[in-house]
């Protein structure tokens, strides 16, 4: 990791840069992309060139043929290589950098930083988490014996875990998905979408108190995060 600013709770746009990582390999992945692309350039002057040569009938077909087919393939290289580099974030063509940037895939919030200046990381590696508050959905826990009553479109009545007694405010959202698996604790997830959404109160991760309005009685959910 090269250089990061990033701090948790701080907003970011999409396509923002959150960090910048070096890398060695960096030079190798260009270098090789500049050498194919050359090597293109030459196959494409020497296809125009063996095809007027046949068309002239000074040179047989066949050194046409072999021109077109290393052309063929230098541009379906010359194409992936390109494609490794924007996936790397790195420049396609140009000068050579030993830097590239991790860009923010979505607006949001960061939730948690992962790294530090100067640490190891690795293509697998979650370096920030970004959670967009804007489409947050609330996910309950239903025990099994009262799934068989829960269907989509039923309300959702629901209060933050962490109101006080006297300061609970109900919220609402509707079903509209039922999971058809059933965990080792015997329960299943539902999900609901709120009816009120960019609600500021409202954080991933936030525990909640719910009830599910089933039309002939309410199957209450464990506690579980929106």
């Amino acid at each position: 990791m090269d250089n990061t600013e990033l701090l948790q709770g701080a907003r970011v746009r999409k396509g923002e840069v959150l960090a910048t990582i070096r890398n060695p390999e960096f030079v190798t992945l260009q270098q090789d992309y500049l050498e194919t692309r050359a090597r293109l350039e030459y196959a494409r002057t020497e296809l125009a060139r063996q095809k007027e040569l046949y068309e002239q009938e000074v040179a047989p077909q066949k050194n046409y043929q072999r021109a077109q087919a290393d052309y063929q393939a230098l541009q379906v290289q010359t194409n992936a290589q390109a494609a490794r580099l924007r996936l790397a974030g790195l420049p396609v063509g140009g000068k050579i950098v030993t830097t590239a940037s991790v860009r923010a895939p979505r607006a949001g919030f960061v939730r948690a930083v992962n790294v530090t200046v100067g640490q190891a990381v690795t293509a697998t590696d979650a370096l920030f988490e970004i959670v967009d508050p804007e489409h947050l959905h609330v996910e309950l826990t239903v025990f099994e014996r009262d799934v068989a009553r829960v269907q989509n479109g039923q309300l959702i009545r629901f209060t933050l875990a962490s109101d006080s007694t006297g300061s609970r405010r109900e919220r609402t959202a509707r079903v509209y998905l039922v999971g058809k698996a059933i965990g080792e604790d015997r329960t299943v997830r539902v999900h609901g979408h709120l009816d009120q959404e960019n609600d500021p109160a409202l954080l991933p991760g936030l525990y909640v108190r719910a009830l599910i309005e089933t039309g002939r009685t309410q199957a209450p959910p464990c506690p579980t995060p929106p």
